[in-house]
């Protein structure tokens, strides 16, 4: 939320520093057995419907193989993305990256920062030690409760990413698609 609010206060409205506001966090019920399991073929389930276009005209063969390499990827990011998220970070997981976050928070808060005659190895710890904890925590109080880990800022956000570039192509791709259409799609049905 911080990262959308930040985007739109740089595009659109500059002076106004109003928050976009924060979901709740017990509006969402964990997931656990049966219905992790029905979550995940239904998401399967949705994910391949893209396959059925596997055979179909394309306008080109990059076309198609792109077509397929992102059927294939929304499948493979969101089998693998909502398992590693519900073993990985299920509220066991949250309470022990949070608490983990606030062990390192607290030995960079009790570490001094290098001096100038330091070696250059120390101040480059030191200055990837605070970005880590700036970029696990992007919140405008720096918020504990709201610590992520390293980990799941460098697998989770480029998943989003990824599944975001796969879906567009999908949904660009279906309409451009129709520049190009075979002959039998102008055919009148008797």
């Amino acid at each position: 939320m911080n990262i959308l609010r930040g985007i739109a206060n740089y595009f659109w409205d500059k002076k106004k520093k109003s928050s976009l506001g924060r979901r709740s966090d017990n509006d969402v019920l964990p997931l656990t057995g049966t219905a992790l399991a029905f979550g995940l073929v239904s998401t399967l389930a949705f994910m391949a419907t893209n396959f059925i276009a596997w055979n179909f005209h394309f306008p080109t063969p990059l076309e198609r193989l792109l077509w397929r390499i992102s059927s294939c990827g929304l499948v493979g990011v969101s089998a693998v993305g909502v398992l590693l998220i519900e073993l990985m970070w299920n509220d066991e997981g949250i309470k022990r990256m949070q608490e983990a976050a606030r062990e390192r928070r607290k030995e960079l808060a009790d570490s001094e920062p290098p001096h100038g005659g330091d070696n250059w190895k120390d101040h480059l710890i030191y200055r990837f030690r605070v970005f880590k904890m700036r970029i696990c925590n992007n919140s405008p109080d720096n918020d504990p409760n709201l610590d992520t880990s390293f980990l799941f800022v460098f697998l989770v956000v480029p998943g989003f990413a990824i599944y975001t570039i796969f879906r567009l192509y999908i949904l660009v791709e279906d309409v451009i698609a129709f520049r190009a259409l075979p002959a039998e799609a102008y055919m009148t049905v008797d």
